[in-house]
């Protein structure tokens, strides 16, 4: 392959990004953007997942969510400190 068919096939991020930019300025993100933080946990030490909860905490906006998900786990002193502290 030449020079010049890699330049044909290479995408113009400029224009790319650039569409882009301008489609994300016309957003307003309080209102139109929301993401899902989703945390699986099974047999996790409560202080992992409350240091994950307080990290993600400090960078959501007001319309995220965070979804912990426990896998099921049999022992009660694992997932009730959690789900008190929630």
């Amino acid at each position: 392959m030449t020079v010049n068919e890699v330049t044909a096939f290479t995408p113009n991020f400029t224009t790319y990004h650039s569409s882009r930019s301008s489609y994300a300025e016309g957003l307003d993100n309080e209102d139109t953007v929301s993401l899902s933080f989703q945390i699986m946990t099974r047999a996790e030490p409560f202080e992992v997942v409350t240091a994950t909860i307080e990290s993600l905490l400090a960078i959501k906006s007001a319309n995220d969510e965070i979804l912990i998900i426990d896998n099921n786990h049999t022992d009660k002193a694992l997932y009730e400190p959690l789900a008190a502290y929630c």
